[in-house]
């Protein structure tokens, strides 16, 4: 079987469609794959390593006000439905799935017109703009939230999709790694509590400057460890206003209590060894984080699309596994004090950690992908 993927510009994006086509390659050993992209997005570097053929459409987002460059993008949209054309046409593919991003838009709507069966994967529990738009065009949809199927159910019209509630699809190796080995890989001990603090892969300003500040005052715990990535543009600026201190290596100091990392290539390692995980609420981040039965402090990104970072956060709220703290009220003695509390509350942690297991899908991936090629099984 063939599949194309169509989807980009995050990693909120790009993931998921790596973990269905590795599941896919697990059902279907003879699958053969073809990604679609825009050379604006992450796609660019992510999927080649993981050597998967790539193609690229030359799009844009539209903006919200009429410019010349609205007629540009337009311009570069029909370009986009040709440059699909072409490429469903030479590919052949059995399935077309969108992941979402603008840049899903074109091949999906081209993949409708020539009758390829459509999948849609929407991660977050306020489906994004793209999402509502091809829903009419899909025959299935695998959501990572329960709530994103009635705000999909409400749009105007007739679709054809079936809709399942699958979870988000995340990589295989986070639920395989055990404490023990995380802590060996990370050089942590694994008596210790674990505090993970991370933002987005290219970290958060607002994160960093607030928890300097906690961490300084939870410096001095014997009992307590702390992970953070700030991110690699910020890694030296945390860096700076620590006592003088070399790094044990590029992007990695160690300092008392506290690790110190500019990325966590070992993310699969870090969740392992968390008791606690401060964050901010992407879609395929909180997977992660309930798969593992993490108790949380989400913090959502504030400028997300049509705010679903909240959204996110609140579905794991509502649930009992999280504590949302919106970034307006970001400030050192408030978040110190909701991390205190899950620190020294042993009771209060493990409830939350409770809450957040029942919440995750750790088999995502392989149900989707099941779904997947039962649709292109049927062609």
């Amino acid at each position: 079987m063939r599949y194309l993927f169509a989807g980009g510009g995050t990693g909120g994006h790009i993931y998921p469609a790596l973990s269905l086509a590795q599941a896919l390659t697990e059902l279907d050993p003879d699958a053969e794959f073809l990604f679609v992209g825009s050379q604006r997005g992450l796609e660019k570097t992510i999927i080649p390593k993981y050597g998967y053929a790539l193609r690229y459409l030359d799009i844009q987002a539209l903006q919200r006000r009429l410019s010349w460059d609205t007629l540009v993008t337009l311009w570069k949209a029909i370009g986009a439905l040709r440059t699909s054309r072409r490429l469903i046409t030479d590919f052949q593919p059995d399935v077309v799935i969108g992941t979402g991003g603008y840049v899903s838009g074109p091949p999906v709507l081209v993949a409708s017109w020539m009758r390829v069966p459509i999948v849609l994967q929407e991660q977050n529990a306020l489906p994004g703009v793209t999402t509502k738009l091809l829903f009419p065009k899909a025959d299935a949809v695998l959501l990572g939230y329960g709530v994103a199927q009635n705000r999909l159910s409400s749009n105007k019209g007739a679709h054809r999709a079936s809709v399942y509630v699958t979870g988000n699809p995340i990589r295989a190796d986070i639920g395989r790694v055990t404490r023990e080995e995380g802590c060996r890989q990370l050089g942590l001990d694994p008596q210790k509590l674990t505090l993970l603090v991370f933002g987005a892969s290219q970290g958060s300003r607002a994160i960093n400057n607030t928890f300097f500040t906690v961490w300084q005052k939870l410096a001095l715990r014997s009992d307590l460890q702390v992970l953070w990535q700030t991110g690699e543009s910020q890694f030296a600026t945390i860096k700076e206003r620590l006592p003088q201190v070399e790094a044990a290596e590029p992007g990695l100091i160690r300092y008392g209590n506290l690790q110190l990392r500019a990325y966590i290539h070992e993310m699969p390692a870090a969740l392992a060894c968390a008791d606690v995980v401060v964050s901010r609420a992407g879609a395929i981040s909180l997977a992660e984080i309930t798969a593992k039965g993490l108790p949380s402090v989400l913090i959502p990104l504030p400028t997300a699309a049509e705010n679903h970072q909240e959204h996110n956060a609140r579905a794991l709220e509502k649930a009992g596994a999280a504590l949302v703290l919106l970034e307006k009220d970001l400030a050192p003695d408030v978040l110190f004090e909701k991390i205190l509390l899950m620190v020294e509350n042993t009771s209060l942690r493990q409830q939350m950690a409770e809450a957040s297991k029942k919440l995750g899908k750790p088999e995502a991936a392989q149900n989707g992908a099941q779904i997947i090629l039962n649709l292109a099984t049927r062609r």
